[in-house]
């Protein structure tokens, strides 16, 4: 989108330029017919102004348009991860290099390994809170 805004004002600018030389061309050309009378600006009795081409100032912009539309290109290809990547390749930098597959077979192993080990320190502490519940209980029920 930005490089098309930047073709189009690029495109308006080159008309614009060429517009100004052919009025300043012609306004030359009155001011020649019209000498003895003084020229244009005597004969129409205003004040005349001359169109002042910003040509360096569009362009200027244009450049700028296309710097940030290169930066946010580069912005997009980004990886939004937030690092992970690195922190992962540098917890499973230890894991020896197998390839790409043996890499993929050792990291399931692995997140497999640590899956069943949080499982079993769960059920560990259920097991634990279902004991002292029970005991707590039977606490309770005791005659006085």
């Amino acid at each position: 989108m930005v490089n098309a805004t930047a073709d189009a004002l690029s495109a308006l600018q080159i008309e614009v330029t060429q517009l100004s030389q052919t009025t300043l061309q012609n306004r030359l050309a009155l001011d020649y017919l019209l000498a003895n009378q003084g020229g244009v600006c005597a004969l129409v009795n205003s004040s005349c102004c001359v169109f002042v081409n910003q040509h360096h100032r569009v362009k200027t912009d244009i450049h700028i348009l296309k710097q940030q539309a290169a930066l946010f290109h580069h912005i997009s290809l980004d990886t939004t991860s937030a690092g992970f990547q690195k922190v992962w390749d540098w917890l499973t930098s230890w894991l020896p290099d197998v390839g790409t597959w043996g890499r993929h077979i050792l990291y399931l192993l692995f997140f497999t390994v640590i899956v069943f080990a949080l499982f079993f320190v769960c059920l560990q502490c259920c097991n634990m809170c279902c004991r002292q519940l029970l005991t707590l209980q039977r606490g309770y029920s005791a005659p006085i």
